[in-house]
């Protein structure tokens, strides 16, 4: 498989497959909590623990992920799984939806009876649900709940102002009626569909403007047999960096956070998906 983002192949990635960028001729992957790169140098195959100069922000943007090989007498030794080919179902019988209630004041007759409900959701920082009730026709609506991430992993922002930074939107609907749902994602004036169902779970990349500290509210609206149900979830951005910007900080890094090198000197730690290691400090990913 081709042109992948960084969030699909990194899924395939932590099952054990090997990626790499289409212009790479090298190999990422993840084994023992480590991320590495695997590569052909004089015949001989070196593997190293992957650096701050191997992935940055153009990885974590890029679309152009694989695990297809760049020559094809050299075989990807751990290619991504083939999805099975889906066998047709046989079609239903017609049945009343679950979901319908029969009107108490007439029994005879499941479908009568009007009645109202109401859907709605909430949530910060990744929290939200749907629900309804009334009488009648009651559908029974789907839970929704959302998270928001972003790939500073608790980092801070080096400058003030307007900036882009990339999140990433988690959408869960653990139950609700059968059928096919239409999921409509929304970030900072962003919108992104998806069909879904009882059970699914997806998430939305969004490459976003922010200022530091600032908030931004995510929705995730599920339409099922003409209703609507909505959950939201905040992400507030990180705030400035503190006073990490001296010559003391380390080698390969940006002034995320404070550490300490191994003589006590006051030092800046790495970026995000970045540790020091080694008595120089120096940046290694660690994912």
């Amino acid at each position: 498989m081709k042109d992948l983002d960084w969030f699909s192949a990194r899924g395939f990635m932590r099952k054990g497959a090997y990626f790499r960028r289409l212009q790479w001729q090298k190999w990422l992957f993840y084994q023992d909590y480590v991320w590495s790169i695997s590569q052909t140098v004089d015949a001989a195959t070196v593997t190293h623990v992957v650096l701050n100069s191997d992935f940055g922000k153009d990885e974590f943007l890029a679309n152009d992920w694989t695990d297809e090989p760049w020559d094809t007498t050299i075989p990807n030794p751990h290619p991504a799984p083939v999805p099975p080919t889906p066998t047709p179902s046989p079609t239903p019988t017609p049945i009343v939806p679950p979901w319908v209630i029969p009107d108490p004041n007439n029994p005879n007759n499941p479908n009568s009876g009007g009645g109202t409900f109401s859907g709605g959701g909430g949530g910060g920082s990744g929290g939200g649900s749907s629900g309804g009730n009334g009488s009648g026709n009651t559908p029974i609506a789907p839970s929704i709940s959302l998270s928001i991430t972003d790939a500073l992993n608790g980092g801070c922002f080096d400058t003030s102002g307007v900036q882009n930074i990339a999140l990433l939107v988690e959408v869960n609907i653990p139950s609700g009626p059968a059928g096919t749902y239409l999921l409509d994602c929304k970030l900072s004036l962003q919108t992104q569909l998806s069909t879904a169902y009882a059970g699914y779970s997806g998430s939305f990349g969004f490459v976003v403007p922010v200022t530091p500290g600032s908030s931004l509210t995510a929705t995730a609206t599920v339409t099922v047999n003409g209703q609507s149900y909505t959950a939201t979830g905040t992400y507030t951005a990180p705030g400035l960096c503190g006073p990490c910007h001296e010559p003391t900080c380390c080698p390969g890094e940006d002034g995320h956070k404070c550490g300490q090198m191994p003589n006590g000197t006051a030092c800046c730690c790495c970026p995000a998906y970045y540790a020091p290691v080694g008595p120089n400090c120096s940046c290694v990913y660690v994912g």
